[in-house]
């Protein structure tokens, strides 16, 4: 199920070869989304998940339009400034993509990274107790803290939703906050990189 209830399906196929950037990918299995998938939005046309991050890392600077990926053999001091120098964060893989533990004014979750997501959301009964959960299903909330590893990166809007969960998430960090920073994913050594 996805959110609201919504039943997504999903059909995979075999694809000879991808290309992203510079990169060729071969054999590859790409999931095949149902039309519904994007809501009425058809410019999208697939998802660049697990699978590709498996090939390489990712240099993600959504300010400037860049998307950078890095094979995990290629040499790593290309990145702007120290790497040593940006936040440390660990994450958990699963197979619906990159966990992190958020601590907010709210307390602990795990947050699902989602690129697709426009805005940062938590199961809204994290906000209230279910049985005083308020009859809207969706309510904005503006947490003091948003800390990740360990660093506080200060007030965050987010959207409390009801919602049936996929996985064991609690919450989605989305666009409105990676889109302020520059991202580095280590994704075998399972390390996200935040430029200061």
């Amino acid at each position: 199920m996805w959110f609201h209830g919504i039943v997504r399906e999903e059909i995979e196929y075999f694809v000879p070869q991808v290309k992203l950037g510079s990169h060729i990918f071969k054999n590859v299995i790409v999931t095949g989304l149902d039309e519904n998938f994007c809501g009425q939005d058809k410019k999208y046309v697939g998802l660049v998940g697990n699978k590709i991050l498996e090939k390489g890392n990712l240099l993600v600077d959504f300010s400037q339009s860049k998307v950078r990926f890095i094979p995990h053999t290629a040499d790593q001091t290309f990145i702007d400034g120290n790497i040593n120098s940006w936040k440390k964060i660990q994450f958990e893989r699963k197979k619906l993509g990159i966990f992190l533990v958020i601590v907010t004014d709210v307390g602990e979750a795990r947050f699902l990274l989602d690129t697709g997501a426009p805005c940062t959301i938590i199961d809204q009964s994290f906000l209230y107790d279910v049985e005083e959960s308020p009859a809207q299903t969706e309510i904005e909330y503006t947490s003091a803290k948003f800390e990740l590893g360990g660093f506080d990166f200060g007030q965050q809007k987010i959207l409390g939703i009801k919602w049936t969960k996929i996985s064991d998430e609690q919450g989605i960090l989305g666009m409105d906050f990676l889109k302020k920073h520059v991202i580095y994913i280590d994704y075998p050594n399972k390390v996200l990189y935040i430029k200061p």
